[in-house]
């Protein structure tokens, strides 16, 4: 069993103290959560498979004492080769893991034995090359009630589709979907049918989504709400982090969280937990 954050944490000018509880801890169900923190205090696995470029031997790399990614762990595995993910390992507890056992597909965690870093916070995070790279699970997961929250970095140049790819009986489409630095939130069960142009943002952001038992398709982009759309016949079904109709994440990600649940009543707290660690 690994402890708490025993960083000092910020959020609005306002200090949080020195310990930031695992959000799964308060924010239980989660169908599936992908991070390379740890998520939740009873989770003993590790956080995910690294294949090292060199000798093509795969290891589990884990958390520190702390919580944190175990960088020095990731780093002695891959030696002076790139490191790739192999299996992004659930924490939710329903086990659950994205995996691709195809090499060329494997998004990039260590760069000639340097840990890939979000280029602005600075901590440990997964690449996507923008080409073909994705996790996928075996299986579907349903899409009617949700919520859903992650954290991303996207650069000025190559964006396609980012988040959790979805299918449904016209193919498949993402979550929510990029058009040039755009986000546009997928709700609707036709192909490309958009909750609602939200605004540019490029660099690292936290982007929230959920559905209501009422239908409405809501979304927020750091904290702040966009459109609202109410949507009657959206039922599709998650198969991946990264892939979407033949378009796919470019940049980095660090964490990925998804409850087959409204959670908007936990929504304000979620997010302070995700912007407290990655957002400061």
């Amino acid at each position: 069993m690994y402890g708490y954050y025993t960083h000092s944490y910020w959020l609005n000018n306002s200090q949080l103290g020195g310990v930031l509880p695992p959000p799964l801890d308060t924010y239980t169900g989660a169908k599936v959560a992908y991070s390379l923190r740890q998520l939740r205090t009873a989770y003993a696995g590790s956080a995910i498979r690294v294949r090292e470029a060199g000798g093509g031997t795969e290891a589990d790399i884990g958390f520190d004492v702390d919580g944190n990614f175990d960088t020095a762990a990731l780093e002695t595995h891959c030696g002076a080769n790139n490191g790739y993910v192999v299996t992004w390992y659930d924490q939710s507890g329903n086990g659950i893991d994205a995996t691709n056992a195809t090499a060329a597909a494997q998004p990039l965690i260590c760069t000639a034995g340097v840990t890939e870093v979000d280029p602005v916070n600075g901590k440990p995070a997964v690449y996507y090359d923008g080409i073909d790279d994705s996790l996928k699970w075996t299986g579907f997961l349903t899409v009617s009630l949700y919520y859903y929250t992650a954290v991303f970095n996207r650069p000025t140049s190559g964006i396609k589709t980012i988040g959790m790819a979805r299918h449904n009986a016209y193919g498949a489409t993402g979550l929510y979907w990029n058009n040039g630095n755009t986000i546009q939130t997928l709700f609707a069960v036709t192909p490309f049918s958009n909750h609602a142009t939200s605004q540019t943002q490029t660099g690292t952001f936290l982007f929230t989504t959920l559905r209501d038992s009422s239908n409405d398709c809501k979304a927020w982009l750091n904290s702040s709400a966009l459109t609202t759309q109410n949507l009657a016949n959206d039922v599709a079904y998650l198969s991946s982090i990264g892939e979407a109709h033949l378009y796919f994440n470019t940049g980095h990600t660090q964490e990925h969280i998804y409850y087959e649940a409204d959670k908007e009543s936990d929504r304000a707290a979620l997010d302070s937990n995700l912007t407290a660690y990655y957002l400061v």
